[in-house]
């Protein structure tokens, strides 16, 4: 094995790179010192190693006898770990539609739903909307819920839940859940599993296209504004490239962006709603510093920058804040 051989196997056997040099850093085998973090002091190459500290100087070769290098055995790295198993999926998305079914059939689901948001009996049934407790170990809260199932293709997929009459959290998602475009099956009705495009069974819709946060704006969005497609991302941070893409084989005359009336999601309509959102914000948020982009803005460039036809949803004035686009039909809370 050669100087330059030794040198490139060295490097690998102490994980190090050589630098636009051609030389490697390590702690100093000579004195010892410590380096600190950025100014390691000992340098080597094919030519030998040099400490600028102490002066300590060794050749390549008496230098891979130090570190252990067994000089008549080419050295191969460290096999790579295996890989980890494929985490399992929680038992009760293997009976999905066992909990979909009893949800939906459960003798409250069509009064609360109706009472939630004056939901519709026939979109309860055709988007298997129900209610009930998640199951057992699913999810924190363990209290009735509104129920709304993914569902991609004819596989159940996770569960979205909103609070009833609880002070748990608004909504929560069953463990397993899976991140999915909701409703987002007409964009691509071939493709779904791959690009995790919600399921969806409304009427023919025209080139108009809604992004929401939550599901039941959606689809209240479908049912009552005369064949707009919705789709929720059910969180301001979900959005993926292959949804970009989906939309742009769709060809939407226009994609308006309806995020809630807050600092998250499309931002304020003017200075003096800014100011409110900014200090509820801080309130929420005593320690952080960085105040987040509303997250409509940033989708809405994202989309421009695609190449898509986007609108950003501008609220009235007389909007309040955290208001949605569900109560803007005037649907009953």
């Amino acid at each position: 094995m050669d100087a330059k051989e030794l040198f490139t196997q060295l490097c690998r056997k102490l994980n190090v790179e050589s630098d636009r040099d051609g030389e490697a850093h390590i702690p100093c085998p000579g004195c010892g010192k410590e380096p600190k973090r950025g100014h390691i002091h000992f340098s080597f190459s094919e030519r030998g190693g040099n400490c600028f500290v102490c002066g300590y100087q060794i050749g390549i070769f008496a230098l891979a006898k130090i570190v252990g290098f067994d000089l008549g055995k080419k050295y191969e790295p460290p096999l790579p770990p295996p890989p980890k198993p494929i985490k399992e999926k929680p038992d009760w998305l293997k009976q999905g539609w066992e909990w979909v079914t009893k949800y939906n059939q459960n003798p409250l689901s069509q009064s609360k739903w109706a009472h939630y948001r004056g939901v519709s009996n026939i979109v309860v049934k055709l988007y298997w909307l129900g209610y009930g407790t998640l199951p057992p170990y699913s999810s924190r809260c363990q209290h009735p819920r509104l129920i709304v199932p993914l569902i991609v293709g004819h596989q159940v997929v996770g569960l979205r839940a909103r609070t009833d009459d609880c002070k748990c959290d608004k909504w929560l998602s069953a463990s397993g859940t899976e991140r999915l475009l909701y409703n987002g099956g007409f964009l691509a009705p071939t493709n779904l599993t791959q690009l995790r495009l919600g399921n969806s069974s409304m009427a023919k819709r025209n080139g108009i296209v809604v992004i929401t946060e939550n599901a039941i704006d959606a689809l209240q969005i479908e049912e009552l504004c005369g064949g707009w497609a919705a789709v929720a991302t059910l969180g301001t941070a979900n959005w993926l490239d292959e949804w970009t893409q989906a939309l742009l084989e769709y060809k939407p005359e226009d994609v308006i962006i309806a995020f809630d009336h807050d600092l998250a999601g499309n931002g304020a309509s003017n200075q003096g709603e800014y100011k409110q959102m900014l200090a509820d914000w801080h309130t929420r948020n005593p320690k952080s510093t960085k105040v987040p982009t509303p997250a409509g803005i940033t989708l809405i460039n994202r989309l421009l920058k695609a190449g898509l036809p986007a609108t950003l949803y501008q609220w009235p004035k007389t909007a309040p804040l955290k208001f949605d686009i569900g109560a803007m039909l005037g649907c009953p809370y």
